[in-house]
């Protein structure tokens, strides 16, 4: 078994794009008078929370408890096998997120779903840290908070949705496994040779059962 299990927050646990291409739109229009479209969200998501909101109203006063209160007309929603997952590894070794999503706007949302704060040994946002993924220095706090030291890196899996997600912990001498739910992303990761899974049930069976294909 891993020493430790790191994951995405944002379309690796939950279907952010599903809910949060909504409310940030709801935002941008109620708070600032900007029409946005989803297209433009979506060319500028996988952006820090902070830096994806500039981006699209031209302000860095971003008000995030209007944000928050905003979110609540769009309720996130966990993908059906996650909580299972992830109550499954944390009984198994220490397991944390971390994500470009901001850290008061993680801690409502791991809040919100009724996910114990007992689970996580870290939970860390884009504002701990001024590395920002692919950077592999993204992990740098996560790894002291856990106490991991340079030749056990192997031993800390990171699982993440996207190619910058995989390149950052390769970089950073993680070990990497996808969380692929579509054909597209199936796709990126194969042709990239990174190991992937369908869903978070396939994802703890595997960081259960096969740690030796990638943590020496």
């Amino acid at each position: 078994m891993f020493d430790a299990v790191l994951f995405d927050f944002d379309d690796s646990l939950v279907d952010t794009q599903g809910s949060r291409i909504p409310a940030i739109i709801d935002y941008c229009r109620t708070v600032h008078g900007a029409e946005v479209s989803a297209d433009e969200v979506l060319r500028a998501w996988g952006l820090p929370f902070n830096a994806l909101m500039q981006s699209l109203v031209g302000s860095v006063n971003i008000n995030i408890e209007r944000y928050l209160d905003i979110c609540k007309r769009y309720p996130l929603r966990p993908f059906p096998e996650s909580a299972h997952a992830l109550q499954l590894l944390s009984g198994r070794a220490r397991i944390g997120i971390v994500t470009s999503v901001a850290k008061g706007i993680l801690e409502h949302s791991v809040d919100s779903l009724g996910w114990p704060r007992g689970w996580f040994s870290v939970l860390l946002g884009h504002d701990d840290t001024k590395y920002y993924k692919p950077d592999p220095r993204v992990f740098n706090l996560a790894l002291e908070l856990l106490s991991i030291s340079p030749e056990r890196r192997r031993r800390v899996l990171y699982v993440g949705d996207s190619l910058i997600d995989a390149r950052a912990a390769q970089d950073a001498g993680l070990a990497f496994l996808g969380i692929a739910r579509d054909p597209a992303r199936q796709n990126a990761f194969a042709i990239n040779n990174f190991d992937w899974r369908e869903n978070l049930h396939d994802v703890s069976i595997w960081a259960t059962h096969r740690p030796r294909l990638t943590a020496a």
